[in-house]
């Protein structure tokens, strides 16, 4: 139990660390491909909906700085689900134009 939830920890660190430093890029130009309809009835939908209602055009991205965050918090949120899964990833590797400094 104590590494669950230092892994927790960890990850609610990191979280808050990135959303301080990386805003939510700007999508208002994206065409929508495909909607859940009811994805606000769940427990996380309703967490997001004013985060989203906040911040109208904007995506709920967060950047994880390695793949051991990137996995738990994949984890953490298949193990919330209620309705659907939804995965979207992209691995970014250092440059003088990336996030990696």
């Amino acid at each position: 139990m104590k590494i669950i939830l230092t892994i927790l920890a960890i990850v609610v660190v990191v979280y808050t660390l990135m959303r301080l430093y990386y805003h939510m890029p700007d999508i208002t130009k994206r065409s929508v491909t495909h909607t859940i309809d009811d994805g606000f009835d769940t427990s996380l939908g309703r967490k997001v909906l004013p985060v989203l209602e906040a911040n109208p055009g904007k995506t709920g991205v967060h950047l994880l700085a390695d793949g051991r965050n990137a996995f738990v918090g994949r984890v953490v949120l298949i193990n919330k689900a209620e309705k659907s899964i939804d995965l979207q990833y992209y691995q970014q590797k250092s440059s003088i134009g990336g996030i990696g400094r």
